[in-house]
């Protein structure tokens, strides 16, 4: 159980864009946007640099949990409308299955 210190960031976010369903609010938005970009920058740097995925996978955390995070993310965020975070939301789900894949490959 000590991964749970791993995601509370995670936790944090979804709990943001769950917030988003309920409220309109342009600031909480920019927040999301603002993680949610460097969510994707630091996927996207971790599929091309190994000592980075080396790094993330010093974490404990089983992936389904990650898995679970990144489903209720969408799920929410289509709910909310939010279309063009769900796509980015999509897109970080979709790499850190390439992530996986690949960790487990080596």
């Amino acid at each position: 159980m000590n991964w749970i210190k791993d995601i509370i960031i995670d936790i944090i976010a979804l709990g943001a864009i769950s917030a988003l369903y309920f409220f309109d609010n342009n600031i909480l938005l920019g927040a999301v946007w603002v993680y949610t970009g460097l969510l994707l920058v630091g996927k996207i740097l971790a599929i091309f640099m190994p000592s980075l995925q080396k790094r993330a996978q010093k974490t404990e955390t089983p992936d389904w949990i990650y898995h679970i995070i990144y489903a209720l993310s969408i799920a929410t965020l289509l709910l909310a409308q939010q279309y063009y975070l769900t796509g980015a939301w999509v897109l970080v789900w979709l790499l850190s299955v390439v992530i996986v894949v690949k960790s487990k490959k080596k």
